[in-house]
């Protein structure tokens, strides 16, 4: 549509403008802000209630836990190991 207002302006006088074209041509842009929302910073928590959530945290420290046991019985069997090796080898 603006194009044709363009060459009825170019055919009816040279005096024309793209912004007289804008408002002649009915087609406006109207928007509304949206209101402001509180952020909330735990949102992600949301998902899951607070029982699931628990058991995620105490299945979480019980695995630490147990790859810590694991670790240290690993690492004492090692020394235990390596002592008797040297005892043997005398």
């Amino acid at each position: 549509m603006t194009a044709q207002l363009l060459r009825m302006c170019v055919i009816l006088d040279n005096n024309c403008d793209y912004a007289s074209l804008a408002l002649l041509s009915g087609i406006s842009v109207l928007y509304v802000k949206a209101p402001a929302k509180s952020v909330n910073l735990f949102a992600f928590l949301s998902p899951f209630s607070a029982y699931v959530w628990l058991l995620m945290i105490g299945s979480g420290l019980l695995v630490s836990l147990t790859i810590f046991v694991i670790a240290r019985y690993v690492h004492m069997h090692a020394d235990v190991t390596t002592s008797m090796h040297h005892i043997h080898m005398h």
